[in-house]
């Protein structure tokens, strides 16, 4: 198995992820990546833990963010890299999601007692102990109680979208949200485009060009979910519109299993002369 050496994908504890960021620098040093990215899901909690657990190991370490963008069809997320966790702007955005997830776990609890799956908030609160709570913290419950038999299957019978105990949530346009992250200092990609569900070429590139003029630094062209030809597609369109690249696993411990640390597919190792390239940006 390949091990490449950065990550710019990673997933911590404080959204949904397995491991502390104390425990992520720890591992990736194990496997000896020269630099990582910690990039929860619409917080940045995680930021100052994961950066003061960096300093002095032998690797870099970026701040990120992931933030779910509005998006009809598929899913759209847009990454932040190098951003000031202290800026109030960030802050708020990401204040009003927090009180999105309040106000929809339990309007998903009771969909799930409506279909005879009888869970409470407290057992909820207690799976994600003290950790923001979200969708993944249910699915725990419901592996835990033996409704189903792993996080998968949670999230296929019940909790992603279309599912009979989904709910919506809140979001922002992608053009607030990139506004929003070079006004913390940072740089803006778009995560996983495999995700978007998008397979007319001509639509997504009409959607990258518009993201472009929305401030749009670069795209994820490596994800443990791209195909080599996505990975061609992806690459064509950073060379027609001056993009950066980064690359990450999407690494979430135990609730994706299948998905390593540093490991983005086959053949795949990422250098760190991307993040290089994303450093020269920043001073640009």
């Amino acid at each position: 198995m390949p091990v490449n050496t950065i990550d710019l994908h990673i997933h911590s504890n404080h959204s949904d992820g397995a491991y502390s960021p104390q425990e992520i620098v720890r591992i990736a040093e194990k496997k000896g990546l020269r630099a990582i990215a910690v990039a929860d899901h619409d917080t940045i909690s995680h930021i100052k833990p994961v950066l003061s657990a960096g300093e002095g190991a032998s690797l870099d370490v970026l701040a990120g963010v992931e933030v779910s963008a509005e998006f009809r069809g598929g899913t759209m997320h847009i990454l932040g890299y190098f951003v000031d966790p202290d800026n109030n702007e960030l802050y708020d955005m990401l204040n009003r999601f927090r009180e999105g997830r309040d106000e929809r776990n339990p309007q998903i609890i009771e969909k799930l007692n409506a279909l005879g799956i009888m869970i409470d908030y407290e057992e909820v609160l207690q799976e994600a102990a003290g950790m923001s709570i979200g969708r993944p913290h249910i699915a725990r419950v419901l592996v835990n109680k033996g409704v189903v038999s792993n996080m998968q299957e949670a999230f296929d019978k019940y909790l992603k979208k279309g599912a009979p105990a989904y709910v919506n949530r809140v979001r922002f346009s992608s053009q607030k949200i990139i506004s929003v992250i070079k006004s913390a200092g940072g740089l803006a990609f778009l995560a996983h485009p495999k995700q978007l569900n998008m397979t007319d070429i001509k639509d997504l590139t009409a959607l990258v060009e518009k993201l472009v003029h929305e401030g749009l630094d670069g795209i994820e062209v490596y994800s443990s979910c791209h195909t080599a030809e996505d990975i061609r597609t992806y690459e064509t369109l950073t060379r027609t519109y001056d993009l950066l690249v980064c690359g990450g696993s999407d690494f979430h411990g135990i609730s994706k299993p299948d998905i390593a640390m540093g490991f983005i597919g086959e053949g795949i190792e990422l250098d760190y002369q991307i993040v290089e390239k994303m450093k020269a940006r920043l001073k640009k």
